[in-house]
């Protein structure tokens, strides 16, 4: 899913506070800033929408690959 405005402006206010730390104003980048920047930048950035697995991705998952995977997920799950 992309970014909504909020979103993109939660994450841009999360990484120029990890940059400047306190020099950072609390409240964060404007309300239009999200717009003002999609707008300067429209040639450089692209959205794109996610599809489903086709047919030939789908068919290289295998009974090996799939016990792998979920014993993996299973490990990661009990290390938690």
């Amino acid at each position: 899913m992309p970014f909504s405005h909020m979103h993109l402006k939660e994450h841009v206010n999360a990484t120029i506070h990890a940059r400047l730390g306190e020099k950072f104003p609390k409240m964060g980048v404007g309300q239009q800033w999200t717009y003002w920047f999609l707008e300067k930048h429209s040639d450089k950035l692209h959205m794109y929408t996610v599809h489903a697995l086709d047919t030939t991705c789908g068919q290289v998952v295998n009974e090996h690959a799939n016990t792998k995977y979920f014993n993996m997920v299973e490990d990661l799950q009990l290390a938690w």
